[in-house]
């Protein structure tokens, strides 16, 4: 008797000590109608904004030429029913109005797919469910760190130009300003980046999704309502993976609340599929290591190759005319050989002027000029680069210009009229551009290049002379006004703001050839034109 109980008792002992390391394996059982029907609901909701579903998408990876460019792609995954081009279709809550019809389509392909299944013997989704959710990692993970590389590599808030920073307060975007403070906190942006890549990092891995997803929930909820509060204009991505983040972080909330609230042990147990043949093992794992080595180290290489030895970034990186940055007051300034005196209502008449240390030259006027809300995205061409335009009023014109220093000339491009369209009302301003589906990509002008003669009389004086776009005569005297400006730099920033500390190196390409607009001769980029 006693040792038919104590083997029982051993028997018992047994099945309940799991191998270590090996989460025991679930028990299958039925899920609840209510159950069976919102995963209906939430599979083909989720499909539609996570698969390429677009004959668009195909078109556009087709014409993908390096491997940084599929990232991109990321962003336009899923299907776009709707855009509605208003200011709330741009920044507010109708911007949301394709996640309603997605919903819209889902309960209706999850109602049919309910009625159909009305007779079927299947009581669950798990093997579904387990493919989805394995979707749905890799698609937030992508997404993320996309957005964190570029962040850890300073890329995608630049520090703001000299022009920018004698821009008036009120003549910025609210997002303009937003992306300028980040812009001047360096190693914030880095450290923000760090979090958003690991992250996504953690994703890619299943036994850290749970720290991955809430790591993102958090990240992208607070980025969500960053760009709701400044009308950055990226809230609906952002929503997004913070939406796709908790439906990952879901599952594992009965098992937190019994954790930490109730006290007591848990033995996670989560549904993984069994592969019967050796070849599905095999080809499981084997993507699942591409995958990483595909998500991590290449990702992670190319931008870095992109930030260092190619001309891609938002603001330009051919070097201006040499010793000529500043800030400088405008002494003199004739037309058609009259002088003009200096008068803050003149429309005419430059006001001040701003030489980067990059080949951007701008002045200020008294007149109406386009001005576009949109992010400035990324290119190779320094004469597309407008981030530092963008979300900028105030009658500045950017000038994008070449040197020719033997013969002391200035070849120069308007910026302003190369990226101006008129709107639906004509007055030649781009705010209600929509990004949600690119409605309307801008009608490029013809920008005459205009040809300037300069001469320096001394190291703070430069005086131009030649003639404008409407072919008048111009002769311009220069001072430069010494300043101190109220913003202290350090660290990474210790001088001029395109100079890194080592740890960043030099943010002009490396190579003196990729000066002309290309990071390298043998490779045909593909502009991304998206904001």
């Amino acid at each position: 008797m006693e040792k038919t109980m104590a083997t029982a008792i051993q028997q018992q002992v047994s099945a309940n000590i799991q191998e270590p390391g090996r989460a025991p394996e679930p028990q299958v059982t039925a899920w609840p109608r209510w159950q069976l029907i919102s995963f209906r609901v939430a599979f083909l909701f989720l499909l539609q904004l996570t698969l390429p579903l677009t004959a668009r998408w195909y078109k556009s990876a087709l014409a993908v030429r390096i491997w940084p460019e599929f990232f991109v792609l990321s962003r336009s995954l899923g299907v776009r029913y709707i855009s509605i081009r208003s200011d709330s279709g741009r920044w507010g809550l109708a911007s949301f109005a394709n996640w309603g019809v997605v919903l819209a389509v889902a309960l209706v392909g999850a109602a049919i797919w309910t009625w159909f299944a009305r007779n079927s013997e299947r009581k669950e989704y798990n093997a579904l469910n387990y493919w989805l959710r394995l979707l749905v990692r890799y698609w937030v993970a992508l997404n993320i760190m996309h957005y964190g590389i570029i962040k850890v590599f300073p890329m995608q808030m630049p520090f703001p130009s000299l022009a920018n920073l004698h821009t008036l307060f009120g003549e910025n975007a609210a997002y303009h300003l937003y992306w300028q403070h980040v812009g001047l906190s360096t190693w914030y942006q880095v450290v923000l980046g760090t979090l958003e890549t690991t992250s996504g990092m953690l994703l890619l891995f299943r036994r850290t999704t749970a720290i991955g997803a809430a790591m993102n929930i958090g990240l992208l909820y607070n980025v969500s309502h960053s760009n709701f509060a400044y009308d950055g204009g990226v809230h609906v991505l952002s929503a997004e993976i913070s939406l796709l983040a908790a439906f990952l972080f879901l599952p594992y909330i009965p098992d937190l609340y019994r954790l930490l609230i109730k006290k007591e042990n848990v033995q996670p147990a989560h549904y993984r599929p069994e592969f019967k043949q050796p070849w599905q093992r095999y080809a499981f794992q084997g993507a699942k290591i591409l995958a990483w080595v595909l998500f991590i180290p290449v990702f992670v290489y190319g931008d870095y190759k992109q930030f260092y030895y190619t001309n891609y970034s938002k603001e330009p990186r051919t070097p201006g005319l040499t010793g000529s940055r500043g800030y400088y007051n405008v002494t003199e300034f004739q037309l058609n050989g009259k002088d003009l005196p200096y008068s803050p209502l003149d429309p005419v008449r430059w006001h001040d002027v701003v030489f980067e240390d990059y080949s951007t030259l701008t002045y200020k006027v008294n007149r109406a000029l386009p001005v576009r809300v949109e992010n400035g995205s990324p290119t190779y061409k320094d004469i597309n680069k407008r981030y530092e335009l963008e979300g900028s009023a105030g009658g500045r014109v950017y000038l994008h210009y070449d040197v020719d220093e033997a013969n002391q000339m200035l070849y120069l491009q308007d910026k302003n009229v190369l990226m101006a369209r008129p709107n639906d009302n004509g007055s030649g301003t781009s705010g209600s551009r929509s990004r949600a589906g690119g409605a309307g990509r801008p009608r490029r002008a013809e920008s005459v290049k205009i040809a300037w003669h300069y001469s320096r009389p001394s190291e703070s004086r430069i005086i131009l002379s030649g003639q404008d776009e409407k072919n008048n005569s111009i002769y311009v005297v220069l001072d430069r006004v010494p300043e101190q400006l109220p913003i202290l730099i350090k660290s990474p920033v210790p001088g001029e703001p395109l100079q890194y500390s080592p740890f960043f190196g030099k943010r002009y390409p490396v190579h003196e050839r990729s000066y002309d607009g290309f990071g390298d001769p043998h490779i045909s980029y593909v502009e991304d034109d998206t904001p």
